[in-house]
């Protein structure tokens, strides 16, 4: 489509806002399509969609559009505007509207859909019966290959696009599911289109009535899926009558009075290559004797097995069906059409159906299958089994969505939030989503999520998880009895095993022992989730009489409990208790002041005593010192002296020991005339950092067009870290000193935050944390206490990211302070917003041999009086984390490679979900952050595009690249060892690596150093030439023209000739200084430095400062 450049674009309303006009119900059309640009022409379509009475026009992507050409029509259409094609998929799934703007969800109906593909360069093709070839871009269908404009300004063809694809033509393509694709035509439909239409809604899943005929002793549910294809739906059929050959042979062996069975059945898929009427004679034909009746229950378009589970748990709701015993079996392999997954389902589907199975001799049993696992997961690898009512009935209800989804996830983060402060560990196994039950391993996990499980297995206990899919199962391997038997487990790490084989706290710690199921069953199941005093889990695990005595003093809290009393780590930044908060006012004598001509400088001050002896007297000196700063005034640069222009307002808060806050109540006292002190409470914990932001945002929201500073005696330390530097008297002066200047106090349009130095990275902060802030900023953030729990909760949901790869952490570690986590959330509180706009005032000091330092600046010494030489600048401008934090190679590294720019968390990956989030937006179009951080005019325009999917959008495509490559390395065996059952028995067959149980994924496998290559394939140890975006290229942009060997070389005469320069000054000054006979030029040195005069130890300098100032006033 065209564009133009002067008209107007016309704008869409979005789906929740409302209709237009107030029309009655009737049968409703849509038009449906992409809007990639707000200059989009759709003036012909929209005139078409006008004349033909169209109830809406739905536009994915941009709501703003050309409507030129409409003449008018536009103005008679319900124009709504989606971010996504998965939205609008949900908005019609759901029927649409009523006709005034109220979503129909109670009385939903297929939409019908209808593609439109423009005939030019088709010719006859696109008549086919099976649909044309097509060339598709996000929810753009072409039947060309799309061009794209080079550099020269010549049209080449796309090769992002990729291979042309087979489009579905609507008259030869149904739904039974959500969508309904209708016509008489063949017309085409975009396939990432259907796929966002078909998506299952749990909404559509429907209870039933299930009632299994009269005699019935054995009842199965089974979930099928079929694919689209031709050859994949003959092979699910030829699996589907595998399988109920196996559910006859084993009836066969039965008595007579339990030949009867009951098969409900659901499809998924193409239910067209396999109907009703298929399955019902193919049931009838079963061998044996065998009676299977066979009941259709539904068929969905796409849908996971979580459906048939679901169908399951409903069933044995009935307290009629307490007692009965429930087969549940999947046609495994129907979608990954492997020897392994053949194999397996063998194996699964012969033990599920066996008689000791449908009817164990021990009734204790109350699941059984072939083999039962504890680890990673009470659980039966490849999820077939036969289980009693009752017991299923415990379970919480699976559907996808649904609260065993929730709470399983909920579990998962405690685990890994616990573990990142370092009170649990999982040492056993890898970090993998099938290990920990997310996605669709969840629903594998299921069975066994209840402690009440009783277990039994019908394979030997020393038949292994190779036996079973390699095909080596035999009746001689069939031996029923009650579990768990198994120790040994595929994937876990036998030398972690060894090293805490004799280590009682290691084994108390292992998530893969106890704690972790202590943890998904205190979750999922609340008090109904502790195992009974009898139960098998206290004498099975390591630690079992250990935790037992937890578990009877604190019930379903034990491990929570267990975490808060193994350390102090985990601390909130805000008081518990209420009282010792006061609320926050204004007081009488202080309005006059914000009323004046000049007002004054507001400063919210937290003061941290800690109880030890040696801490206090530095959190005391550091505490006088700040407040002789404040009394001197502001500092100027230009006359390097203090000027009392504004009076001094300062709330504080005192945390820890306040015993001593006489010593500060004093030190307010004596300098009255220029600080006016106001407390605003007292707190117990000397963790409760945060309460002094909690009334700087109060403030704000009643001051809103004034500043405001937030000051603190103790600087944030480094997570895991001693803090030998937290009361740091001379950095603390000069960050105090910074944030009052002139340069910080002084309003400009162009910065809401200021501070000392500015770092995007890890998290955007200042150091030290002490700021100057607009309250038209501050007024924006959320209130700090909630924003702390939000930050836990966001920090939740990134861990799981990680665990599903679906972000890095190449630069930094997650850490509790990186992430933000309870006490930390007040360093990332002032920098949290995307409409941030950062400026600093602290010098930069560039680097002169960035090679030998690591990075192109220097790390300023704010113990010396240099520090004081403030140049004010917008931020980010020096490193882009604090010296010494992040080495630049690792920086670069991680820059060059696509997959890691696009999901690299501590850039924009992470601070899009986080912004998202907390804020619900992204940073202004014009914002710095677009083009500080990596490939920041494409996210822009991702973020343009999908909103708050964006991340997943922009991301995805890097992900899927990287599972396939995965997954090419292990076809091709490319890292060697990989591939490994049990530890024991290596893997040759490549057509293994679809078995999700034992493959290593290929960050935690060796690959060799000559195997590293740069971006553009070449081996990092032959490059010949340095990357203008090096240190190097940083410094000298020439040195990127000079060969690597010849550099090298360069590099040694020029440390050779420094080297020997600094020498001869050395000895020139020392010479000079000899001969002059006297110190007399060094004491004029230091009497002309002010500020060695206002910070020299002895006190001087501060009372002569004080006292020049004082001569100016």
């Amino acid at each position: 489509m065209s564009t133009s450049e002067t008209s107007p674009p016309c704008t869409a309303h979005h789906a929740d806002e409302g209709n237009i006009e107030n029309t009655p119900r009737k049968k409703k059309w849509y038009l449906l399509m992409a809007n990639p640009s707000k200059t989009t022409h759709l003036g012909t379509l929209l005139r078409c969609a006008a004349a033909f009475g169209a109830h809406q026009v739905l536009v994915v992507g941009h709501d703003k559009f050309n409507c030129q050409g409409s003449f008018g029509a536009h103005l008679f259409l319900d124009i709504l505007a989606f971010p996504t094609w998965e939205s609008v998929g949900d908005y019609l799934r759901n029927g649409g509207d009523d006709g005034n703007g109220i979503q129909d969800v109670e009385t939903s109906n297929p939409i019908t859909t209808i593609g439109i593909l423009g005939a030019y360069g088709g010719g006859e093709e696109v008549y086919a019966a099976d649909g044309v070839d097509v060339y598709e871009n996000g929810g753009y269908v072409s039947l060309v290959r799309p061009k794209c404009i080079a550099d020269d300004g010549i049209a080449k063809q796309s090769a992002a696009i990729g291979s042309p694809q087979r489009s579905f033509p609507v008259s030869a393509h149904h739904d039974s599911g959500g969508l309904r694709a209708t016509g008489t035509k063949p017309t085409h439909v975009p396939k990432s289109v259907v796929e966002a239409l078909r998506k299952f809604n749990p909404r559509d899943f429907e209870t039933k009535s299930l009632q299994p005929p009269q005699g019935t002793s054995v009842i199965l549910f089974y979930n099928l899926f079929i694919p689209d294809n031709a050859a994949g739906a003959a092979h699910a059929i030829r699996v589907i009558r595998e399988q109920l050959g196996q559910v006859g042979a084993s009836l066969g062996e039965m008595p007579k009075s339990r030949k009867s069975a009951t098969l409900f059945y659901n499809v998924i898929g193409n239910a067209r290559a396999f109907p009703e009427k298929k399955m019902k004679e193919l049931c009838r034909q079963l061998p044996g004797g065998s009676q299977l009746s066979c009941h259709h229950m539904a068929s969905y378009d796409t849908a996971s097995e979580s459906v048939t589970l679901q169908d399951i748990y409903d069933f044995c709701q009935n307290d009629d069906y307490a007692d009965l015993r429930v087969t549940y079996i999947h046609s495994k392999g129907s979608y990954h059409q492997t020897e392994v997954n053949d194999n397996w389902r063998r194996a699964l589907t012969d033990s599920v159906v066996h008689p000791d199975c449908l009817f164990p001799p021990n009734d204790r049993c109350n699941v059984c299958g072939a083999q039962f696992y504890t680890r990673f997961s009470t659980m039966y690898p490849g999820n077939m089994w036969t289980a009693k009512c009752s017991y299923v009935k415990r379970l919480l209800p699976p559907l996808e969505g649904g609260e065993y989804d929730v709470r399983k996830k909920e579990s998962i983060i405690k685990f890994l939030k616990y573990r990142l402060w370092g009170q649990l560990n999982s040492t056993l196994m890898d970090d993998r989503v099938d290990y920990f039950g997310l996605g669709r391993y969840r629903l594998e996990h299921w069975i066994g999520s209840h402690p009440s499980i009783q277990p039994c297995e019908l394979h030997r206990k020393n038949v292994t998880f190779a036996s079973m899919i390699e095909g080596d199962i035999t009746p001689a391997d069939y031996e029923w009895g009650m579990g768990p038997r198994r120790r040994e487990v595929v994937g876990e790490d036998l030398e972690a095993r060894a090293r805490i084989q004799n280590d009682e706290d290691a084994q108390f710690r292992e998530y893969f022992f106890l704690p972790g199921n202590l943890l998904k069953w205190f979750t999922l199941y609340g008090s109904d989730g502790i195992p009974s005093k009898k139960s098998w889990v206290w004498k099975f695990f390591p630690a079992g009489a250990k935790w037992k005595k937890l578990v009877d003093r604190y019930g379903e809290n034990a491990v929570e409990q267990m975490v808060m009393q193994s350390s102090r780590g985990i601390q909130s930044a805000f008081s518990v208790n209420e009282d010792e908060r006061l609320d926050f006012q204004i007081e009488p004598q202080d309005e006059k002041r914000f009323t004046g001509d000049t007002p004054p400088l507001v400063v919210f001050y937290n003061v941290v005593i800690p109880e030890d002896k040696t801490k206090k007297v530095l959190a005391l000196r550091a505490l006088k010192a700040q407040i002789d700063v404040l009394a001197l005034g502001q500092y100027d640069i230009i006359s390097r002296a203090y000027h009392r222009q504004r009076h001094v307002v300062l709330y504080y808060t005192v945390s820890g020991d306040s015993s001593n806050i006489g010593f500060f109540t004093k030190l307010c006292q004596a300098r009255s005339q220029h600080i006016t002190c106001r407390k605003l409470g007292e707190f117990a914990s000397s963790t409760a950092t945060g309460e002094a932001l909690h009334h700087l945002h109060t403030f704000c929201h009643s001051q809103p067009t004034g500043s405001v500073t937030y000051l603190s005696n103790m600087l944030p330390g480094t997570h895991g870290v001693n803090r030998t530097e937290s009361f740091s008297t001379q950095k603390i002066r000069t960050f105090t000193t910074a944030v009052t200047s002139k340069m910080c106090l002084k309003s400009r349009d162009t910065c809401n935050v200021c501070g000392t130095e500015f770092y995007p990275l890890p998290f955007h902060h200042f150091l030290g944390n002490m700021f100057t802030a607009s309250c038209e900023y501050v007024k924006e953030l959320l209130p700090p206490e909630q924003f702390e729990k939000a930050t836990n909760d966001a920090a939740g949901e990134t861990l799981v990211s990680q665990l599903r790869r679906a972000v890095t952490t190449d630069l930094f570690p997650f850490t509790p302070q990186n992430l933000g986590l309870g006490q930390y959330s007040v360093e990332h509180w002032i920098g949290s917003h995307p409409d941030l706009r950062p400026c600093d005032v602290a010098p930069v000091r560039h680097s002169w041999f960035p090679f030998f330092t690591g990075s192109p600046y220097l790390a300023n010494d704010f113990t010396s009086s240099r520090a004081y030489d403030f140049m004010w600048s917008e931020a980010p401008r020096r490193s882009s984390a604090p010296p010494g934090q992040l080495s630049r190679t690792i920086e670069h590294r991680a820059i060059a490679k696509d997959a890691t720019a696009y999901r690299e968390y501590y850039y924009l990956a992470g601070n899009l979900l986080r912004w998202h989030n907390l804020y619900d937006k992204a940073p202004p179009w014009d914002s710095w952050i677009w083009k500080w951080y990596p490939r920041g005019d494409e996210w822009r325009d991702s973020a343009k595009k999908h909103g708050s999917n964006v991340v997943t959008k922009a991301g995805g495509n890097y992900t899927a690249k990287e599972q396939r490559i995965r997954k090419d390395w292990l076809a091709s065996d490319a890292l060697g060892g990989t591939l490994i059952y049990d530890r024991k028995q290596p893997v040759s067959d490549a057509s293994t690596a679809s078995s999700p149980y034992y493959y290593v994924p290929a960050q935690h496998a060796s690959i060799p150093p000559t195997s590293r290559k740069s971006p553009d394939g070449k081996s990092e140890e032959n490059i010949q030439w340095t990357p203008q975006d090096s240190s190097y290229g940083a410094a000298v942009p020439a040195f990127g023209w000079i060969p690597k060997h010849a550099r090298k070389i360069l590099e040694g005469v020029l440390v050779v000739l420094i080297m020997t320069m600094l020498i001869f000054v050395v000895v020139k000054v020392g010479i000079a200084l000899k001969s002059s006979g006297s110190g007399e030029g060094e004491d004029t040195y230091f009497a002309d430095d002010d500020h060695y005069i206002a910070f020299n130890d002895d006190g001087a300098g501060s009372s002569g400062s004080e006292s020049n100032d004082s001569s100016q006033d």
